[in-house]
């Protein structure tokens, strides 16, 4: 219901200030992004992990169906109504751990912008992997944390 109310106020602010018509309006846009992260933390609302990894992370549907091995059909019809469609516990489970990662390299890299390059960019202490790719198993989560780790103390990574 949360994430269908926000898309509903979202898309209502676009169309009003002439920035977006209803055939072409989306949820996660860059230009109603911040004004979404202010409201929330000001309203005290709980963000849904997907949408935090959309909005802040600039994650995709694609990638995002990718990550959690699912249809991508699947991912939009939780994006269009939370209560209609659920994710099964494992990819719940899996989505947090990429919200924490991601969450994780903001505080290690002290800026959300930061952490969205980071995640996107192809990294040598990953052989050259993006570090959001490496989300889609166990061992690259672990690798992960460790080249996050490595940061945080100073050496390159």
């Amino acid at each position: 219901m949360l994430m269908k109310r926000v898309r509903q106020e979202l898309d209502h602010e676009a169309v009003r200030s002439g920035r977006k018509t209803n055939a072409n309006m989306s949820l996660f846009s860059p230009e109603t992004a911040a004004k979404t992260r202010v409201k929330h933390r000001f309203g005290g609302v709980c963000d849904d992990p997907l949408e935090v990894l959309m909005r802040d992370y600039r994650f995709t549907v694609d990638e995002l169906a990718s990550l959690l091995s699912m249809p991508v059909t699947n991912i939009e019809a939780r994006i269009r109504d939370d209560e209609a469609f659920r994710l099964d516990s494992q990819a719940e489970w899996k989505l947090h751990d990429i919200l924490n990662l991601a969450n994780r390299a903001r505080e290690v890299l002290a800026e959300t912008e930061k952490a969205v390059r980071w995640l996107h960019k192809p990294n040598r202490a990953l052989g050259g992997a993006t570090p959001m790719f490496r989300l889609a198993t166990p061992e690259g989560i672990r690798q992960i944390e460790d080249v996050l780790e490595s940061v945080s103390e100073g050496l390159p990574g």
